[in-house]
């Protein structure tokens, strides 16, 4: 009977000093807080128009990473009715292939797809991201067609990429980049 109680002793005294540990526990330790980032990559377009010409075609990285930032431009025909409203014209395309650029800023594949050469860093944590240079060395006039009242409209499209891994950077675009992050080549 005795060495029953000295067993119930020794256990109630094990649970009492469980019980006390982790309630130890629980009151040393502080909730954390994850202060988990996830990266996000995002762009945007900024254009300046003037007297009929597109005069300025920047990027702006939105994202809170590092970034390459590439744009394409699509051109087609539109004609207006009576009330404003834009029709697409069916007639070729006018070909960009007079578009002037800075080739020491830019790189130009297929398609009239034109990558900045350097990588281009997040915003600083105010309302503006930064930018790339202008893509125009000069302006691109827009055509206007007097026989049918047909204009045409040239979009702009970006796209980003987080610049790090590099490997992931240059298998997604098929672009070959030099030892200092710059885009060297296209594929």
């Amino acid at each position: 009977m005795k060495n029953k109680k000295l067993i119930l002793a020794a256990v109630l005294l094990a649970a009492a000093l469980c019980g006390t540990a982790v309630a130890y526990m629980f009151k040393v330790s502080q909730q954390q807080k994850n202060s988990f980032i996830p990266a996000q990559v995002d762009c945007s377009v900024a254009e300046e128009l003037s007297d009929n010409q597109k005069t300025k075609i920047t990027i702006e990285n939105t994202g809170n990473i590092t970034a390459y930032l590439r744009l394409r431009l699509v051109t087609y025909w539109v004609n207006t009715d009576g009330e404003g409203k834009e029709y697409i014209v069916a007639k070729p395309s006018a070909s960009l292939d007079s578009v002037q650029y800075d080739e020491s800023l830019w790189l130009k594949g297929s398609d009239d797809t034109y990558y900045y050469r350097q990588p281009v860093k997040p915003s600083d944590g105010s309302s503006n991201g930064h930018f790339t240079q202008n893509l125009l060395k000069s302006p691109i006039p827009l055509q206007y067609d007097d026989e049918d009242g047909s204009r045409q409209v040239i979009v702009v499209f970006a796209e980003a990429i987080q610049a790090q891994p590099a490997k992931a950077v240059e298998e997604s675009w098929d672009i070959e980049l030099e030892s200092d992050g710059s885009i060297k080549a296209v594929s």
